[in-house]
Parts: structure tokens; C-alpha cells; sequence
């Protein structure tokens, strides 16, 4: 055991020497890359914004015609019942007695 001479230092491997421009040639291939995918990211945001306000819109419009169709029942069904009530009026004497027909 006499032959193994110990070394002093840290064990395992020793960090390679990195080339400095080859370091930041990277570090801009990664920034790159980073706000490319920040653009993708914003592009996809605002074609779901835009899809949204357009089905919000759509169901805006829809609401609208629910809404005006209800109106016009209501409408129909008051002049139905206006109707009613003077036929009902027609129909009696003097004394408020339903007429035969």
C-alpha cells in the first residue's frame, strides 16, 4: 500500500475549462429561443381572447332575439287576454249576467 500516493484536493471530476465565447454564443441561442416561445405564448393568448370575445358576442346577439321573442309572446298574449275580456264584456248585460250564446 506503500505505492498510492494520495492526492489533496476535491474528488470526482474537475469542471472543463469552458470556451467564454462559446458560452455566451449559447446563452443567446437560448434567449432566442426563450422569446420565440414568449411570442408563440402571447400569439395563442390572443387568438383565445379574440375566439371569446367573438363567442361572447354571438351569444350577446342570441340573448337579443330570446329576449324581443319574449317581448312579442308577451305582447300577443296581453292583446289575447285584452280580447277575452271584452268578448267577456260583449257577451254580458247590464247586470253583469253571462249572455246564453
Amino acid at each position: 500500500m506503500a505505492g498510492k500516493v494520495k492526492k489533496p484536493g476535491k474528488r470526482g471530476r474537475k469542471p472543463a475549462k469552458i470556451d467564454l465565447k462559446a458560452k455566451l454564443e449559447r446563452s443567446r441561442q437560448s434567449a432566442r429561443e426563450c422569446r420565440a416561445r414568449k411570442k408563440l405564448r402571447y400569439q395563442y393568448l390572443e387568438e383565445l381572447v379574440s375566439s371569446k370575445e367573438r363567442a361572447i358576442c354571438a351569444l350577446r346577439e342570441e340573448l337579443e332575439m330570446v329576449r324581443q321573442h319574449q317581448l312579442d309572446m308577451n305582447s300577443d298574449f296581453k292583446h289575447m287576454i285584452e280580447l277575452c275580456a271584452k268578448e267577456k264584456l260583449h257577451n254580458t248585460d247590464h247586470r253583469g249576467q253571462t249572455l246564453p250564446v
